[in-house]
């Protein structure tokens, strides 16, 4: 799946307004002050649903679709049911939580426990054969919690999961139940 943000805190790109603000760039003014009386640039939010052979747009089913000037989005299991969560955060705005109703999600929520420094295992490589076929998922940090969520589609459970520490060590987990 892909989402993408959209809308800007002020509608840089239109001639009339970037002509307006010209002078006052010219004079040293910063770029929101130069801008001030060009409206807010609010687009909606899209999201492409991955289906066999390519996308369908699913910006209306995942309610997406409202305009506005989206900054920051997030994707975590907030009530931990095996399906990925939303949290938005909008200019002017309040956060909001875009709770995932899958009717029957299988996944694995993998959270590693390290040794010495790393203890979130961050940089860690996963390894498993999915419904897509051989799919690799990276533990990271600086945005979402340092969980990767492994979608599983139909099936009951995973075979295997190959995790490969930053350190190089290997560790290979097997028949890993679905919603775990």
């Amino acid at each position: 799946d892909l989402l993408a943000l959209a809308g800007a805190p002020r509608d840089f790109l239109h001639a009339d307004h970037t002509a307006q603000a010209a002078p006052a760039l010219r004079a040293g003014a910063n770029l929101l002050a130069a801008y001030a009386g060009a409206p807010v640039l609010a687009q909606p939010g899209r999201a492409w649903r991955g289906e066999a052979g390519g996308f369908a747009d699913a910006s209306v089913d995942w309610g997406l679709d409202a305009p506005g000037v989206n900054l920051a989005m997030a994707a975590a299991d907030l009530d931990r049911d095996g399906d990925l969560d939303l949290i938005e955060i909008g200019l002017g705005a309040p956060a909001r939580v875009l709770a995932n109703a899958g009717t029957d999600p299988r996944g694995i929520l993998v959270r590693l426990r390290g040794t010495g420094w790393n203890t979130f295992g961050i940089g860690a490589r996963l390894e498993f054969a999915g419904a897509a076929g051989q799919q690799v998922r990276w533990i990271a940090a600086g945005g979402s919690e340092p969980i990767a969520h492994l979608g599983l589609g139909k099936a009951e459970s995973l075979a295997k999961l190959d995790v490969v520490w930053p350190s190089g060590a290997r560790q290979e987990l097997r028949d890993l139940p679905a919603n775990h």
